[in-house]
């Protein structure tokens, strides 16, 4: 019993309170199983209260005024004004737009839908098979994709043969991807402190929009 709660405090030094109770839960579960199979008498983990960690790391998500900010600076570019809007109000993954293509996109759906089921990592695959999900659209992101798929068909008709028909929904010109120096974010002036990143986008939409989703099955 001291040795666990010397271990545990020890962690408690350098990890978050909820990654201690984890490792006190995880010690738990271990204890029970040995007990089960009389390789202890006893599981002392259950006498024991975990103590409280560090304090977490600040958030990393974008201030009401940042997000305002860039989405003010996206509409000069259209295309990107869909990627930010989509990005901050779906919460999808860089990796997840850059591979939507408009056949998991249903904007006449009631309510229109976005199905990210895939990704630029290798073979397609989405960072776990959990990631693969449908959301629905809220208003502002299916108007942004609507006037986005109507922009893209004309460039694509002035394009001719050069277009690359990938499908995807940023293809950009004739570009199957987004160009990664291209990001309405280099206009804002970002507090200087913590770097800006684009993946700081979708840390935002936790605070900025409320989707319904399901898994994909």
């Amino acid at each position: 019993m001291h040795d666990v709660d010397a271990w545990l405090a020890d962690r408690a030094t350098m990890l978050s309170t909820d990654t201690v109770h984890r490792l006190h839960g995880i010690l738990r579960a271990v204890l029970r199983r040995a007990q089960a199979h009389d390789h202890v008498k006893r599981n002392v983990a259950l006498l024991v209260d975990p103590p409280r960690g560090t304090a977490g790391r600040p958030s990393k998500a974008l201030t009401a005024d940042q997000v305002a900010r860039l989405l003010a600076a996206a509409e000069a570019d259209e295309a990107m004004r869909t990627y930010v809007v989509v990005s901050l109000l779906t919460g999808a993954r860089t990796e997840e737009l850059r591979a939507l293509t408009w056949t998991h996109v249903d904007l006449e759906a009631k309510p229109p839908t976005v199905a990210l089921w895939r990704s630029v990592r290798a073979g397609g695959e989405t960072k776990t098979r959990q990631s693969r999900r449908t959301l629905e659209l809220p208003a502002r992101a299916a108007e942004a994709l609507r006037v986005h798929r109507m922009s893209q068909r004309h460039v694509q008709l002035g394009a001719g043969d050069r277009w690359q028909r990938a499908g995807l929904v940023s293809a950009r010109r004739w570009a199957p991807h987004w160009t990664r120096r291209t990001s309405a974010a280099r206009s804002v002036e970002w507090p200087r402190s913590p770097a800006w990143t684009r993946r700081r986008g979708r840390r935002a939409s936790c605070g900025t929009a409320s989707c319904r989703c399901s898994r994909a099955a």
